[in-house]
């Protein structure tokens, strides 16, 4: 089925704010991407901010799906939090993108981080799954183990961090999920942990030595 304008319009927009940001991009950029007429988009929406809010609506849709797919899944626990920090960053929404969302359209901002403890609530569920399963340490509160996430998370997404880092969204909230399941661990199943973060980790490095060979052929 061919995509429709206000699909490609979309479609466009949400490259463009991933490279350049909400304040980088114009209309024209935008139009000129999509391969329709400045006036057609305007048509189809009264601004680029309402072409950035429903891409955040989408994406925030997506996000709680995906995150509570997994949490139901038959997954262990373990595998369950391993999952998730590949969805706990808000879909499809780069670093600088998230960086104007803040500024700029502090009303979505809220909507994500609604969607954030959301999750966060859901979480109870299955850290407190692993800890009748024991493969989490029962002697740690959950309370603590979801307020020290939320804490981190809260820092790592904040404008200031991401301007200064030069990880992705994704690869920072992996990380901390990676640090928080490590921690919570019995024995056992801290092995397991640190055997899937060290292979992750090499996927990674192997990933971004093919990059700069291919680099070097170029």
């Amino acid at each position: 089925m061919a995509e429709t304008t206000r699909e490609k319009i979309i479609k466009s927009a949400r490259g463009l704010f991933g490279t350049r940001g909400l304040r980088g991009t114009t209309v024209d950029d935008i139009a000129h991407k999509a391969g329709v007429s400045k006036r057609t988009v305007y048509e189809t929406f009264s601004s680029k901010y309402e072409i950035a809010c429903v891409i955040v609506e989408d994406a925030l849709a997506m996000f709680q799906e995906n995150m509570r797919s997994i949490i139901q899944s038959g997954d262990d626990p373990l595998e369950k939090l391993r999952q998730l920090s590949r969805f706990y960053a808000v879909p499809q929404l780069s670093s600088i993108a998230l960086i104007d969302l803040q500024r700029d359209l502090p009303e979505l901002w809220e909507l994500a981080e609604q969607a954030e403890n959301e999750i966060l609530q859901e979480m109870y569920q299955v850290i407190d799954e692993g800890k009748v399963l024991g493969v989490f340490d029962t002697e740690i509160s959950t309370d603590i183990i979801i307020g020290a996430l939320t804490g981190a998370l809260r820092t790592t997404m904040a404008s200031e961090f991401l301007l200064k880092s030069t990880h992705s969204v994704e690869s920072v909230s992996e990380s901390l999920f990676e640090l928080i399941t490590l921690g919570i661990c019995q024995t056992s199943s801290r092995r397991r942990a640190r055997i899937s973060a060290a292979k992750a980790v090499g996927a990674r490095s192997s990933e971004s030595s093919t990059g700069r060979e291919r680099s070097k052929g170029l």
